[in-house]
């Protein structure tokens, strides 16, 4: 799946969960699948910045750039990418078409 910068990610607005971060750890439990995941920490760094609302990949990136110190933008940009793709799959969040 590509994203681009135009788009705009948020929570589903179809499903909740309950979130639990303790130090590094954090654990969500999707309601609507009835699934409990054990997150990474820049899975749940995108996941808290997304719960403040709408979000861009530029900021997203910066912040993973800060999170993980790499400087490489190639390195940032697929790990971003693999992110978003499993909070999608999880049923988390969403990705949009920004609308001006």
């Amino acid at each position: 799946m590509a994203f681009n910068i135009l788009q705009k990610i948020s929570v589903c607005s179809s499903s909740g969960f309950l979130k639990r971060s303790w130090g590094d750890d954090c654990v969500v439990y999707a309601t609507e699948s009835r699934e409990t995941h054990l997150l990474n920490l820049p899975c749940a760094l995108v996941l808290e910045r997304v719960e403040e609302g709408p979000t861009s990949f530029t900021s997203l990136i910066r912040e993973l750039r800060d999170l993980t110190g790499c400087s490489d933008e190639k390195e940032v940009n697929k790990l971003l990418h693999e992110v978003i793709s499993s909070l999608i799959k999880i049923g988390l969040i969403q990705v949009h078409e920004e609308v001006f």
